[in-house]
């Protein structure tokens, strides 16, 4: 008997999980449905001036693969610096 009462409060459990789960969801999803604006800028965003390929084709392909202290690594750390002082942010490498 006391194993069927921890099993079906296992369940109820389970559901109850799941229902918040799903509501926290839900409301994700009618939420981001509200800002079709917000979302359409940043797709147009991302479409239209998005660096990633020239990022990734300098860091792949020119500098490649950056085991720690290897001189790949160093070169990544300075182009990341690079590339952010480019865009104002003011970066420094740590020891």
């Amino acid at each position: 008997m006391k194993t069927r009462v921890s099993f079906q409060l296992l369940l109820l459990r389970n559901k109850a999980f799941i229902f918040l789960i799903s509501s926290v969801c839900s409301y994700g999803v009618l939420n981001a449905q509200s800002s079709d604006a917000v979302i359409d800028n940043i797709v147009k965003e991302a479409n239209n001036n998005s660096q990633l390929q020239k990022l990734a084709h300098e860091l792949f392909d020119m500098i490649g693969p950056r085991l720690v202290g290897t001189p790949q690594m160093q070169k990544a750390n300075e182009w990341a610096l690079s590339k952010y002082a480019g865009w104002g942010i003011n970066a420094h490498n740590e020891q």
